[in-house]
């Protein structure tokens, strides 16, 4: 048994999943929250963060984090 963390930033939302994998994937939790882009990079760099500490507090076990983002990454 294995259990991910996909994570994707939209311009719109921020959604997030864990998924549990055995023989067949389970999906375990879901979010979205609106997208902080009036902050700026940062602020949404702070939601991220928010939500995997959320997310790993409340779930044990996540063995990995892929995270969806638009356009151009530095």
């Amino acid at each position: 048994m294995s259990r991910h963390l996909g994570l994707d930033v939209g311009g719109t939302n921020l959604k997030w999943a864990v998924v549990e994998r055995d023989r067949e994937p389970r999906l375990l939790k879901t979010g979205r929250l609106p997208t902080d882009t009036a902050g700026g990079e940062q602020s949404v760099v702070r939601q991220l963060l928010v939500v995997a500490r959320t997310v790993f507090s409340d779930i044990e076990g996540i063995e990995s984090v892929g995270v969806g983002m638009p356009g151009v990454l530095d």
